[in-house]
């Protein structure tokens, strides 16, 4: 009897520590190849929120994707100086973790396009402040005519809550840029703290059952 209750006490305490976090890879976007409506000028953790810097913003386009129906149009229609992207946000991040964010993406033409894409992760805390700087993990997309996988990996710093990921073109400095990038097949990707009661409830359940098995 004794080493029963040993051992059940053992599988408690490691249940407990995976219900600290789900398993590896797992993927934290929703809408991931676009395939529902996007939200405008907001942060969502339920699908993409679109902003624009000129009030023109993005939309899905059944171009060619390269998965499903449709796909993520960004076009900036020679408007300068300004910007246009999607955002999504995941709480739950686990400081110290590997987040890896991608996605897929292509334009018509480069050469009107321009080089002014870019994709980043942002870290924020409890109350919503950025973790570090907003654009510290910011890197450039170079998209030609034909879908590319764009990627970055990073560790959640020390006071990080929250991963938003942005996808965005801007044409500061390039007036009169114009050009459409398509984005399609976005994940984010990496292990997921379960809120405490869900942990509350395992604990429950297990004391139960070395209870029961115990009379």
């Amino acid at each position: 009897m004794k080493k029963f209750i040993s051992m059940s006490a053992c599988f408690a305490v490691a249940m407990l520590l995976a219900s600290e976090a789900q398993a590896n890879n797992t993927e934290l976007l929703a809408n991931t190849s676009f395939e529902s409506a996007l939200e405008e000028d907001t942060s969502p953790t339920t699908t993409w929120g679109g902003f624009s810097g000129y009030g023109i913003f993005p939309t899905l386009d059944t171009t060619a994707p390269l998965s499903g129906a449709s796909h993520l149009a960004l076009t900036m229609g020679g408007v300068g100086g300004s910007f246009q992207g999607v955002q999504q946000a995941e709480n739950g991040i686990i400081t110290g973790e590997d987040y890896t964010f991608s996605f897929s993406a292509r334009t018509a033409d480069m050469t009107d396009f321009g080089l002014n894409a870019e994709f980043r992760i942002e870290w924020l805390d409890s109350m919503g402040g950025f973790v570090g700087g907003q654009f510290d993990n910011n890197a450039a997309i170079v998209a030609d005519d034909t879908y590319s996988v764009y990627s970055q990996t990073h560790s959640a710093p020390a006071g990080a809550t929250q991963a938003r990921v942005v996808i965005a073109v801007q044409t500061f400095g390039s007036p009169g840029t114009n050009g459409t990038l398509y984005i399609d097949d976005a994940s984010l990707t990496g292990p997921k703290a379960i809120p405490e009661p869900a942990a509350g409830l395992v604990a429950l359940a297990l004391v139960g059952f070395v209870a029961r098995r115990r009379r």
